[in-house]
């Protein structure tokens, strides 16, 4: 999907501090199935690696990232060769999702989601550079978003019965 282009408002122009509640479950929609993601990652890698106890936890304790990286290494050292493609469309997932996470949302112009982050866009002590986040990206994600799911929960699936066959 790759950075959106920030926009430059009029000096008229404002952002709303009040959302939409499409905004919101826009918002929510995307966190939660982000989450599930996250879940079923730390989930294969206790299947992948039947780790102890000990070991669970500390994988349960990784960031996101971490676990990632970790199921790539893990699905490729079992001669899984997964293309690049949908490793770098798993990092931009995660990109947008701290940014839908971490963001501070407005919107202009009536109903234009934007977002503020400043880990992301910088600007100064007094403007702030706000990315518009159209609900064409929200839907780009959950695409996405929901295609991991389901690989994820389908190898999982594979994995549990092998191991119990």
């Amino acid at each position: 999907m790759g950075r959106v282009e920030v926009e430059e408002l009029d000096d008229n122009e404002e952002l709303s501090l009040v959302i939409p509640l499409r905004l919101k479950a826009a918002i929510a929609d995307a966190l939660n199935l982000h989450g599930h993601l996250e879940n079923l990652a730390v989930e294969l890698l206790w299947t992948l690696n039947s780790p102890s106890e000990k070991a669970m936890k500390s994988i349960a304790n990784n960031t996101p990232n971490r676990n990632f990286a970790a199921l790539r290494e893990a699905i490729e050292a079992r001669g899984g060769p997964v293309p690049d493609g949908m490793w770098n469309t798993l990092a931009q997932l995660r990109k947008d999702r701290n940014l839908i996470a971490h963001g501070h949302w407005s919107v202009v112009r009536g109903n234009e989601p934007h977002v503020v982050w400043r880990q992301f866009e910088m600007g100064n002590a007094e403007t702030a550079v706000a990315v518009g986040y159209p609900y064409e990206r929200f839907a780009w994600f959950m695409r996405n978003a929901i295609q991991f799911v389901r690989m994820f929960a389908d190898l999982k699936r594979h994995l549990d019965d092998d191991m119990s066959s």
